[in-house]
């Protein structure tokens, strides 16, 4: 046992239990276009972002929504690699407060694999090829939005791409069926960097726009952090979802 007298050594000696991962978290509103604050908000998400020593980034992401079909509850965690290449993935989806279906997913170089089991359509089990790097893995989460544009060369400057066979785990435009591999083609086009202000504070951005979607998805601009977490900090869609999504939290 320590003496009396040597406690405040012991506390400068003694090392901390553990060091936790870093870890940044934020929350974004989901907003109708040209309504009062108060009527306007029609779902949110919070999420984290942490970082292994692998390299892999980690999100968690928990959003709420009120949609024509009711409730929709998504809970979500995936991983993704620094060229943003998925390595796995969990989504739980409830719709009007109760379960609808889970899915788990693992990726490879070359595979791509889902487990899920829905109240629709029972249980799934499905193997794809695939090949590195795809571009990413669509969970419907506004935060893996930004980490699905992150994959355009942005030192190339301006420019649009388009791809195909992008991985979601549903073509429904909110996300609210599922969990199973659906894929869309769909084009990015990179406007530039910007600076912006959000409630969140200011960030240096890349401005993208997200268009030509083959299951009909309104156009869709957002802006994302230059740095590697590649944090989203705005969203504006068009045509009849007409919302702005706003980053107003980061911790």
């Amino acid at each position: 046992m320590w003496p009396c007298g040597h406690v405040a050594a012991r506390e400068e000696v003694m090392p901390p239990m553990f060091t936790p991962l870093s870890r940044r978290r934020g929350r974004i509103l989901y907003l109708k276009h040209g309504l009062t604050e108060a009527d306007a908000l029609w779902g949110f998400e919070d999420f984290t972002i942490t970082r292994g020593e692998d390299g892999l980034r980690v999100l968690q992401a928990h959003a709420e929504l009120e949609t024509e079909e009711g409730h929709v509850c998504r809970d979500v965690v995936q991983s993704s690699h620094s060229d943003a290449h998925p390595h796995d993935a969990y989504v739980r989806l409830m719709v009007n407060r109760v379960f609808a279906g889970a899915g788990l997913f693992r990726f490879t170089d070359t595979e791509a694999e889902c487990m899920s089991w829905t109240t629709a359509d029972g249980r799934i089990s499905e193997l794809r090829d695939n090949e590195r790097p795809l571009r990413g893995f669509g969970t419907h989460a506004v935060q893996a939005d930004a980490w699905l544009v992150s994959r355009y060369p942005f030192a190339e400057g301006p420019g649009t791409r388009r791809y195909a066979g992008n991985l979601l785990y549903s073509i429904h435009h909110l996300g609210a069926d599922g969990p199973r591999f659906q894929t869309t083609t769909s084009s990015l086009s990179y406007i530039g960097e910007e600076t912006i202000t959000v409630r969140a504070g200011t960030f240096d951005c890349h401005r993208i726009a997200f268009g030509d979607f083959s299951n009909g998805h309104p156009a869709y601009e957002l802006w994302i952090t230059r740095d590697p977490d590649h944090v989203f900090v705005k969203g504006v869609v068009g045509g009849y979802l007409g919302s702005d999504f706003e980053l107003v939290e980061l911790a």
